[in-house]
């Protein structure tokens, strides 16, 4: 399978009794050994009238996964097959996709289809591997995710989906686009790091909900103002640096005042340190 973390392998479990008989209704675990997938599938995750259940994978990484599942409902029998996937051709080797839960909590994959890679922007590269960065709920529990290395942003319903081109809200990318906020007026603000190729002239702006598109200009002239946070009693907008190095480094911490009305940037306080306050 190609290791572009969208192209998904899947992986079909069948459960019979000893006489060959489909085994509806059981609770399966599928597990991974020896790479970084993400799977996903039902939820619950329950057999058909068949006895069968179907996942899927996705990688970003070069890598030979082995998959096993578990029969819950029967006292976590193992099932004696294991699947296994070769995952190739990755975009950015080394880059993964992981969730890692707390010991007694599952991760389920809510928002898939994301490439996590290394970029550059008007001579400015971000590594760390960076792949969706900010995220935001609707009150009918719309989310909206920027996928930082291309600047678009994908839309999904309650209960998550996959990002393509069904859940793409942007017709055009906003390159830099970061981090996103919504306050309690539903109105829907987005942080840019930088605009006509310059990290020391920053927006907050408003993006339109139902194109993607910038709308307007809450705030200019800032420093890679692409954390923002929404104060949930005033409605104000706080942002601050996003970038080092390169005489990138700024402490302050800007307060936008109305922002959905006639919006005034004060500098609300200094802080020790620069980098994702």
């Amino acid at each position: 399978m190609t290791a572009d973390g969208k192209t998904p392998a899947d992986i079909a479990v069948t459960l019979q009794d000893s006489l060959g008989r489909p085994t509806p209704g059981k609770l399966i675990q599928i597990s991974q050994t020896g790479g970084n997938s993400v799977i996903s599938g039902p939820n619950p995750p329950l057999t058909d009238a068949n006895g069968k259940i179907d996942f899927s994978a996705v990688d970003s990484n070069n890598e030979t996964i082995t998959y096993s599942a578990v029969d819950v409902t029967d006292g976590n029998v193992p099932f004696p097959e294991t699947g296994s996937v070769t995952f190739s051709d990755a975009p950015e080797p080394g880059c993964s996709n992981t969730y890692v839960a707390a010991p007694g909590y599952i991760a389920q994959p809510y928002a898939t289809g994301f490439t996590a890679e290394n970029f550059c922007i008007s001579g400015v590269c971000v590594s760390g591997c960076p792949g969706v960065f900010g995220m935001a709920f609707d009150s009918s529990g719309n989310l909206f995710v920027v996928d930082q290395p291309t600047g678009d942003i994908y839309k999904f319903p309650p209960g998550g989906g996959v990002a393509d081109s069904s859940t793409l809200l942007t017709q055009t990318a906003i390159p830099t686009l970061d981090e996103l906020a919504i306050d309690s007026k539903g109105n829907l603000y987005g942080g840019v790091n930088e605009t006509g190729g310059s990290y020391m002239n920053g927006e907050v702006v408003t993006i339109n909900q139902s194109t993607g598109a910038i709308s307007g200009t809450v705030a200019s002239g800032l420093t890679c103002p692409a954390l923002i946070s929404v104060d949930p009693l005033t409605g104000d907008l706080f942002a601050d640096d996003n970038c080092s190095g390169a005489g990138l480094n700024n402490a302050s911490l800007w307060r936008i005042h109305d922002p959905s009305g006639s919006p005034s940037v004060s500098l609300y306080a200094t802080l020790p340190g620069t980098q994702r306050h």
